[in-house]
């Protein structure tokens, strides 16, 4: 066997492989014929090249082989340059040859070729076969030798020059491997004619073999004759924003489908007036109700110096959403504008997405500010209640030292109310910022709610009804009974406001509502709740009802639509909602009332907790009374109070000094400052008891505090006295706790 039919037969092995894949897997449509045709000729040599070599006399067998062996030859070449045009019309390499006739000569040649090569035995004009040594090659083999390198040379060449034009990496690759296996045939076919006395046989099946490796690592890897680029003209059909080109004129010259689909919603032809499509169906950002004239829109549009962001409107039709217009001026000749692009952009996700952003950034810059503002406002009030005490209490004292009919009376009830409603402010300002102190304790809510609807009907004009719905088997809960009246009060008076003079009908509903985390968001709280069992107050009114812009501010402190309130009453009513670990939501529209509704977490499993009781009163004429605060005005104010009531009093600036006199001494009762610089209140106040176990404490704030019993211990029995208070009040919780009469004119001793 001769060695060189090796990579012959090799060759016919890959070319039927080739050949039998391609007809499996089909390229791309301009491909396809010039590929299945140049596979087929590449086929026909290698299998006549066999056959030729296998057959050792010049028979019939040997000639039928040479026929198909230079079929091969002759077309081989053709058909690989039509390739080449067909491939760059597939990748749209800027070569259009579809209409094009003389590409088809190179085919013409050929056929007069083989008829000489079929003919050959009559003239012997193609080649005089030998069965030792070279053949003979007459005029037509060279003529077909210098077609056929001449055509692989153009192919070469045209592949080279796109190689050094090509951007796209994928179409590069592509380019590289067909010049290669372009190259690795034209170069092995040729050195056997050029050189036959130095190669003792025909290399090229060699070449063939090269260049099939090449072809299948092209088609498996790299998506040889499959890969082709989409026509841009349909990506911009089949784009989902509106693509219009408009002259400079304002006559249309292309719209997507897209376009047409937008601007046909009002069933007018795009194809009349694009602007007066437009038109129909945006208005100004402004507002839903501002039309846009035709000219105008077609004027801002169609400028040289546009926004960098585009144009933004709103739809005017029956949708709700935005539009994004953006328009780039397509260049003419000598500097003039041809044409103008204009893209259509929905823009109502992506405007309604930064919205929310926007307004959750809001939320979270409110909700610093009123983190800000509530420690603001608890060391405001420590000190401005601390002031107020000291107000209120003299003035207490000094109207008990003033005559019935004395005009110096007048002024100082003046003083006192100022003080109190002064009080009641700050009050309000803890309870916006959810600092205010709470004294929460399990309540009967159905009972609760019923007292509290008593009271809030006496409020109401006649002309309003109230109705109140609520069943009688509601769970308990821990809340601050005041907290909650002032709530459900302000809501009342509120709802009673928005009715006006006007006859209506205000709601009360109380029921138990069960929150998951599946529901929570239907509820449309100003702020998320845990899941759990919940007291929902619902209250409902047919008043006015609230625009979207205000809507947005009722929270806002000191914001009031009313020209006598402060605007602190919903501000607070969220304060006393957050404290309670609940919920709040209103929903309302302008003309169409309000519904605000209030969630309360229940107690599921309420325990009835046992009633404090106060230790054994001591044995004693003589009360005696610790007084500790670190302002000098509060303490000189208890001081004289208690004084004039009877009492023997001790006064202390600090915790320390207060633990040191009652080492010392005996008292029966501890007035002691919540709030002090060192051990603090409550500190001070365990230590005291476990000085004196039986000692009667009374603690007094007028700082943030948001539940005072949750920071007492449960064997720690205290009272809690509110600054502002009057010596009165003072004298009041210690005749209550000790069974005693102090008064401030106790007479004579």
């Amino acid at each position: 066997m001769k060695v060189w039919l090796i990579p012959t037969a090799i060759a016919v092995c890959l070319q039927l492989w080739l050949n039998l894949y391609v007809l499996a897997h089909p390229p791309v449509r301009p491909i396809r014929a010039a590929l299945h045709a140049m596979l087929f000729a590449a086929l026909l040599f290698t299998v006549g090249d066999l056959l030729a070599s296998f057959v050792s006399t010049n028979g019939t067998e040997r000639w039928a082989g040479l026929i198909l062996l230079y079929t091969g030859l002759i077309f081989i070449s053709p058909t690989w340059w039509l390739l080449a045009l067909r491939y760059c019309e597939a990748q749209q390499l800027g070569l259009d040859f579809t209409r094009k006739n003389w590409v088809y000569i190179p085919f013409l040649l050929a056929g007069l070729l083989w008829i000489g090569l079929v003919t050959n035995p009559l003239h012997d004009q193609f080649i005089t076969p030998r069965l030792t040594g070279a053949s003979e090659f007459h005029w037509m083999f060279w003529w077909n030798a210098v077609q056929s390198y001449a055509l692989l040379m153009g192919v070469a060449g045209l592949y080279g020059t796109l190689i050094l034009r090509q951007r796209r990496g994928a179409t590069r690759k592509q380019l590289i491997i067909l010049l290669s296996a372009t190259l690795a045939t034209a170069i092995a076919s040729a050195m056997y004619v050029f050189f036959p006395d130095e190669i003792p046989f025909d290399p090229t099946s060699i070449g063939v073999c090269i260049s099939s490796i090449l072809f299948i690592y092209g088609i498996r890897g790299s998506r040889l004759f499959s890969l082709s680029p989409v026509d841009l003209t349909t990506v911009i059909h089949s784009h989902p924003a509106g693509v219009l080109v408009i002259d400079s004129t304002g006559q249309l010259l292309y719209a997507n489908q897209a376009a047409d689909t937008l601007l046909a919603s009002k069933r007018l032809p795009v194809e009349d007036d694009p602007f007066l499509s437009l038109s129909r169906i945006l208005s100004l950002p402004e507002s839903r109700d501002q039309a846009i004239e035709p000219r105008q829109l077609q004027k801002e549009l169609l400028k040289v110096d546009q926004p960098a962001h585009g144009h933004l409107f709103r739809f005017g039709d029956d949708r709700e959403g935005w539009l994004k217009i953006e328009s780039v001026p397509l260049p003419g000749r000598r500097q003039t504008i041809r044409a103008w692009s204009l893209l259509l952009a929905d823009q109502t996700a992506s405007k309604n997405a930064a919205d929310a952003i926007q307004a959750s950034e809001i939320a979270i810059l409110r909700s610093r500010n009123l983190e800000s503002l509530g420690v603001m406002a608890g060391g405001i009030a420590h000190d401005f209640n601390n002031l107020l005490q000291g107000i209120l209490g003299n003035t207490d004292l000094a109207l008990e030292e003033v005559a019935a009919q004395s005009t110096l009376r007048e002024h100082l009830l003046d003083i006192e109310e100022a003080s109190l409603r002064a009080g009641k402010l700050v009050a309000q300002l803890l309870l916006f910022t959810g600092a205010a102190i709470t004294e929460k304790r399990d309540l009967d809510f159905a009972e609760t709610i019923a007292q509290i609807a008593e009271f809030a009907a006496s409020s109401i004009p006649d002309r309003v009804t109230f109705e109140i719905s609520q069943p009688t088997d509601l769970p308990m809960i821990r809340v601050d009974p005041d907290q909650i009246e002032q709530a459900v009060v302000n809501l009342i008076v509120n709802a009673s406001e928005a009715i006006g003079d006007e006859t209506g009908t205000i709601r009360l509903a109380v029921s138990a509502e069960q929150v998951t985390s599946e529901n929570v968001d239907s509820l449309n709280l100003v702020s998320p709740i845990p899941s759990g069992l919940y007291m929902k107050i619902e209250i409902t009114d047919d008043g006015e009802g609230m625009s979207k812009e205000v809507r947005a501010r009722i929270f806002e402190p000191f914001y009031s639509t009313r020209f006598p309130g402060r605007g602190l009453g919903l501000s607070a009513l969220l304060g006393i909602v957050r404290t309670h670990s609940g919920g709040l939501s209103v929903q309302t529209q302008a003309t169409e009332g309000t519904c605000a509704s209030v969630y309360l977490p229940a107690l599921e499993d309420a325990a009835q907790q046992p009633a404090l009781s106060a230790p054994p009163i001591p044995a004693t004429s003589d009360l005696r009374v610790l007084v500790v605060d670190d302002e000098h005005a509060v303490r000189s104010v208890c001081t004289r109070a208690l004084r004039l009531a009877g009492a023997d009093v001790v006064e202390a600036e600090t915790g320390e000094a207060a633990v040191d006199y009652a080492t010392e001494h005996d008292f029966d009762v501890a007035i002691v400052d919540l709030t002090m610089p060192g051990i603090g209140g409550l500190e001070t106040a365990r230590q005291l008891r476990s000085l004196h176990p039986d000692l009667r404490i009374i603690l007094s704030s007028g700082h943030r505090d948001t539940d005072i019993q949750a920071k007492i211990d449960s064997d720690l029995i205290c009272e809690f006295l509110h600054k502002p208070y009057r010596p009165s009040e003072l004298l009041g919780l210690l005749n209550q706790l000790l069974d005693t009469k102090l008064d401030l004119n106790p007479g004579p001793v």
